[in-house]
């Protein structure tokens, strides 16, 4: 690729269906099974999951993959709020009010409208945890990522004055979000009621926002999108040298997991540095290891060879993994339940099984018929939305 050019006002987000970029849909796969493995371990292990337990930071993962494909987006100064948030609106809700709805039709108190409205209003992580976790406990993620959306232009705009004072801006950003972390976390007190306004806080953007910039931060440190604002991309040894440091951190917070936090009994004595910042440290290591992503995107925003018709095999399977992830992870808990009330007694492997597959079932199904055309539907009308607004500026601008 050529030097630091400033991205197009139009570029699409890396992980648009322009952009799609192979090895980020497979990690989206990845993230989704490992969050399905930490909540079907117990099926196999009555007695908890144990260090199994760790396989809950694929959300982590999705944070940091999140915050890797909308780099391109969080580069442009001059990003149109309405037609941004509307493909956002109608690639995050629809599939999600389908979710929402089967789990209400799972559960014998699933229509109280006073559990059901701030569900469909993405507010049931803002105070009793019970509530948070009523249909899914899954859903807990889908508040800071909307969040992170809402943030995506203020975040912007604030990188682009920044910028204007001092060169790699999103560096100052990061570290700006991880002593907002750091802070939350400091802050916390012995016998803090669990739904206290600062453990709020942690599970929302101001707890989470270092997460998703880490995944910028990789995302700009591999040259993926290059900008004047956000510094030189590392070497290709540096960034080979730094996912090494990745992959053993990896390593060794996973025997900090299995010491320390895979038992209630321990992870309450367990420090808070550890037990508070252990999702930070782990989405480190995962955006340290996507350094070594090759950038697939030119500078004209065209991809290369990524069309499943015109890869290989694996790259088709890769591209379906990503498509079918946010289904898998909306739906893995729903499938358990309506296997049992199919086949009561059903235990161990068997309920496993067909619980996989009937999520993947659900996931394609409802891909089919809800998300891919729900997708199609807000690309289409935010398009509209920015023709409209460019021909403003245009007969302004005259």
């Amino acid at each position: 690729m050529s030097g630091p050019q400033e991205p197009s006002t139009h570029a699409a987000p890396l992980g648009s269906a322009a952009t799609e970029h192979p090895s980020i849909e497979a990690l989206r796969g990845l993230a989704a099974l490992l969050v399905l493995v930490s909540h079907y371990v117990v099926f196999l292990q009555p007695a908890g999951a144990g260090a199994w337990g760790m396989a809950a930071t694929g959300v982590d993962l999705f944070f940091v993959l999140s915050g890797f494909v909308f780099t391109r987006t969080l580069a442009q100064p001059g990003l149109a709020v309405g037609p941004h948030l509307v493909r956002r609106a109608f690639r995050l809700y629809p599939l999600y009010a389908v979710a929402l709805l089967l789990y209400a039709a799972l559960k014998a108190d699933g229509w109280q409208w006073s559990t059901l409205w701030p569900h469909l209003l993405m507010l049931h992580t803002t105070g009793d945890l019970a509530l948070a976790a009523h249909y899914n406990v899954a859903f807990w993620s889908l508040p800071p990522e909307v969040e992170f959306y809402l943030a995506l232009p203020v975040l912007a705009t604030g990188l682009a004055a920044l910028a204007r004072c001092t060169g790699a801006a999103l560096w100052w950003l990061l570290a700006a979000a991880l002593l907002m972390k750091l802070g939350l976390v400091g802050l916390a007190q012995p016998g803090e009621a669990p739904d206290s306004l600062r453990s709020v806080l942690t599970v929302h953007l101001p707890g989470l926002l270092v997460e998703f910039l880490l995944g910028s931060a990789a995302a700009a440190a591999a040259g993926h999108v290059q900008s004047n604002a956000w510094g030189r991309p590392l070497s290709p040894f540096v960034r080979r040298a730094a996912a090494f440091v990745g992959l053993a951190l990896l390593v060794v917070a996973f025997f900090a997991y299995r010491t320390h936090l895979a038992t209630p009994a321990s992870a309450v004595q367990a420090p808070v540095w550890l037990s508070g910042n252990f999702g930070l440290w782990v989405a480190a290591a995962f955006a340290l290891m996507l350094l070594v992503l090759k950038p697939t995107v030119s500078t004209s925003g065209r991809t290369h060879g990524l069309p499943a018709s015109a890869g290989s095999f694996m790259q088709a399977v890769a591209l379906w993994a990503g498509r079918l992830s946010y289904g898998l992870y909306l739906f893995h808990n729903a499938a358990p339940v309506w296997v049992q009330r199919w086949w009561p007694g059903l235990e161990g492997w068997p309920l496993v099984w067909s619980s996989v597959l009937l999520t993947t079932a659900l996931a394609g199904v409802l891909h089919w018929a809800v998300e891919a055309p729900c997708r199609a539907y807000g690309r289409s009308l935010a398009s509209a939305w920015q023709r409209a607004i460019n021909t403003r500026m245009s007969g302004d601008s005259r």
